[in-house]
Formats: C-alpha cells, structure tokens, sequence
C-alpha cells in the first residue's frame, strides 16, 4: 500500500535478487516462482496472484509493475496474503519456501489469521520467511516473529538505510536473507562482475542445467537485463 512508497523499488529489485542468487546457483536447482501482492479490503484489490511458473520472465513482468498504493489505516489484510500463498500448487518433492515482506500488522475481519495460517504452513512443511520493513510497528514486529517462529521460518529487518530511496539493492542484505532461509550457497559476498569492455569478447558463465526433468523448466537463463547490479558493499 501507499506507505510503502518509499521502498518498494527496493523490495522489487530485492525479491528479484533473490531469484537470481538461486536461480543463478551451480548446481542449479529446479525453480519456480511465484507472487502474492496484498493490500486491504477498500483497495482497487485485496490480493493479485501470480501462481508458481517455471517461467520466470513472466514474474519478472508481473513484480516491475508492482506499485505502492491504497491503503488507508494502518493495518492491511497480511492474513489473507499469506493464505494464498500457502495454498499454492507445490511439487511433491520441493523445498517449499515463502518470503512475506510488509510494513504493517495485520487487520482481522474474522475470517483469516495470521497464527493459523502460520501453523498451517508447518504442516504443509511451507517455511515463511519474513522481512520487514521500515515503519513497522513494535506489535507488528512481535506478529511478523511469531509467523516465522510458528512456520519455523527465519525473520530479517529492512532497515531504513538500505533503501537509498529504493535506487540499489542491497547485497548485504539478500545474502542475510539467503542465509537464514538456508540458502547460503547462493549467497555472494560480491557483487556481479562488470560488463566486459566493448572491444573484448564479453562471455556469461551459464548455469548449469536444473535437476528437474520437467521441459518447462529448461528455457531460462538470466540475461543482463535481468540482473540487478547490486554496488552497495
């Protein structure tokens, strides 16, 4: 919603980021991707889904378009995000995470809870993994924790300096995120090279190919558009 103004060009290059840490991994593991936006109930939408796809150019399409709006009070209706979430079409054998990013508690209207949809993620074994971010409020903190805890996830804050008013990513950041997920080997103590010089023969280390046989899950590769150069060290 609208008091996200501030950093939500931060949190799509870092929900970005994060895909490509992974999806750029070797060995490569077998991804799809998904995405969950959530406002409250008096909004042009509650919740817009982007269910879970190999094809990670079209969420790429969906995040870019994601703006900051709405709202009203200060709670917004997380329960109902995270739910959705939760009930996505995961693969038997995946590694089922969830990232919830927000600024806000939740609103209750009686019908979903942030408590039981947490507990409920345990037993699908989905870990939600929760960031954060500035102006969130103690209680909110003390809720965003006890999703992580119940879903036996990890809880991370943005902090107000990382934004730079959402102009970089921050690569300190996505690797403590990666690392609490589980996800160290996919973190990078540095940031992507620099395009070679246009006189030399500028070459891309292509990762290796994914353990899933499925042939949906063959045709992509980050090309350097899609990956943000993060500079913050």
């Amino acid at each position: 919603t609208g008091s996200m103004s501030d950093e939500i060009a931060l949190v799509r290059r870092l929900v970005w980021d994060l895909a490509n840490g992974v999806v750029t991994g070797n060995p490569r593991p077998s991804l799809r991707l998904g995405l969950v936006r959530y406002r409250d109930t008096r909004d042009i939408y509650v919740v817009k889904v982007t269910p879970l796809t190999f094809d990670l150019d079209a969420v790429h399409k969906e995040l870019m378009k994601t703006r900051a709006s709405g709202g009203g009070d200060t709670p917004e209706h997380v329960s109902l995000g995270l739910h959705k979430a939760i009930s996505q079409k995961w693969r038997k054998d995946a590694q089922r995470m969830v990232f919830l990013i927000g600024d806000a508690k939740p609103k209750s209207y009686g019908d979903y809870y942030h408590d039981k949809e947490a507990r409920r993620a345990r037993a699908l074994k989905v870990k939600v993994h929760v960031v954060g971010c500035s102006g969130l409020s103690s209680e909110g903190v003390t809720i965003f924790k006890e999703i992580a805890r119940l879903s036996r996830g990890t809880y991370a804050l943005l902090p107000r300096t990382s934004s730079h008013r959402g102009s970089k990513s921050d690569v300190r950041l996505r690797n403590l995120i990666l690392g609490k997920a589980g996800l160290s080997q996919y973190a990078s103590a540095a940031p992507p090279p620099r395009p070679a010089p246009a006189r030399a023969v500028a070459r891309r280390k292509v990762p290796s190919a994914p353990a899933s046989k499925d042939p949906r899950d063959r045709g992509y590769a980050p090309t350097p558009d899609r990956v943000w150069r993060t500079s913050i060290k």
